[in-house]
């Protein structure tokens, strides 16, 4: 349709159907002296409007529960940790913040690098002031004064608990820019607990007591390590999505280079023999193109028996019409992008939870051409753990 017409479709005025294709809102071919706009191009601009008018989801149970008890710290570590997308920080925040308000001491959260270094990527304190000195120190100095500690729990993997703290020592490993602090802030206990996920450790929370009456107990112990258990599954998590992401925009750039029409796409270049996500190209009706071994792998399924199936039959039968609703909100153009996790059952009756990353290609005129799907195995958060020391 002509450019009248559509706005006689979108119910505006011609001039303001032609702002929004300068402006880039409508899609528009142009042709000649005038442009054509498909009707994929008005399906998804008018669901973008009606996505803006959508009343907002009410916040989870945790959201408003207080962190007053062990359990509901847990239970907002769950919460935060089956919300997550691209980034740990929102696990690493309520963990902290849980920790910090249940056991009333400093919290940090420090996440191990390739190189063995100690990034702070969460402090917590309730007092403002341990609060400030505790910022100081990490903002300023390399290595803080837990850090041998810390590097005790990395090599063993095990939680480290000092229950009372040498002062002699506490004071020789203090940066002397930091000894004036020590009236106002001197650990008088102290935890380490390593943040592992298959039996390599991606981060240390560390806390410590200014109370010498109350040392650390092997209670507080097993509260922290569940904590870290999410933690250390988030970190893994993080990193396996923002691969993904990466993957999915190179391959719908792929798809779309190659005309978008999967039918027409080289599934040996579109998508990666191996790696630890599936890779999946569907039509816009959710059958399946192309898929790479991984997928196979995955659902414990000949990749060629893949070929030809549908997305909807993929998830648990609880899923399946979230599944369709979520596939069609892409397909008219209301989302380019969606990732929501997955329950789906392997042909060896595996049960598998997915974090499935999905993108619609479409051409110049709007309209939806291929699926782009990448999912990998959501890490599950071991909470078993041994103590290593007490001093």
């Amino acid at each position: 349709m002509n450019l009248k017409q559509a706005a006689r479709r979108l119910g505006v005025h011609y001039q303001t159907a032609y702002r929004w294709v300068r402006a880039g809102d409508l899609a528009a071919v142009r042709v000649g002296n005038g442009y054509e706009i498909s009707e994929s191009a008005i399906e998804q601009l008018l669901a973008e409007s009606a996505a803006i008018r959508r009343e907002p989801v009410e916040p989870s149970r945790s959201a408003a529960e207080p962190l007053v008890t062990g359990d509901a710290v847990l239970r907002a570590t769950e919460d935060a940790y089956a919300a997550m997308a691209l980034s740990p920080t929102g696990v690493f925040e309520v963990v902290a913040h849980g920790l910090a308000e249940v056991l009333g001491d400093l919290v940090v959260i420090r996440v191990l690098g390739d190189d063995a270094s100690l990034t702070p990527r969460a402090v917590r304190a309730l007092d403002g002031g341990r609060l400030g000195i505790a910022c100081t120190e990490l903002e300023t100095f390399t290595r803080s004064v837990s850090e041998p500690h810390e590097r005790a729990a990395i090599s063993t993997r095990k939680p480290v608990l000092v229950r009372h703290v040498p002062q002699d020592q506490l004071r020789a490993n203090t940066p002397p820019e930091l000894v004036q602090y020590l009236d106002e802030a001197r650990p008088q206990s102290m935890l380490c607990v390593p943040a592992v996920h298959d039996s390599v450790v991606r981060a240390v929370i560390t806390l410590t007591r200014d109370f010498p009456s109350r040392p650390y107990t092997l209670e507080d112990a097993t509260l922290v390590s569940k904590c870290a258990a999410y933690v250390g599954a988030a970190v893994v998590r993080a990193s396996a999505t923002q691969v993904a992401w990466r993957r999915r925009q190179e391959m719908m750039s792929l798809v779309a280079e190659l005309g978008g029409e999967p039918e027409a796409v080289p599934c040996a270049e579109a998508v990666a023999p191996k790696g630890t996500a599936a890779e999946l190209i569907c039509s816009t009706d959710g059958r399946i193109v192309c898929a790479n071994e991984t997928a196979g792998e995955l659902g414990a399924i000949a990749v060629d028996k893949l070929i030809g199936m549908s997305l909807y039959e993929l998830p648990v039968d609880d899923e399946q019409s979230v599944e369709r609703a979520l596939l069609s909100r892409m397909c008219v153009g209301e989302l380019t992008f969606a990732d929501a996790d997955r329950t789906v059952l392997a042909d060896d009756g595996t049960v598998l939870r997915l974090s499935v990353h999905r993108g619609i290609v479409r051409n110049e005129a709007a309209e939806p051409t291929a699926l782009v799907v990448v999912a990998n195995p959501i890490p599950e958060p071991d909470c078993s753990f041994t103590l290593a020391a007490a001093g």
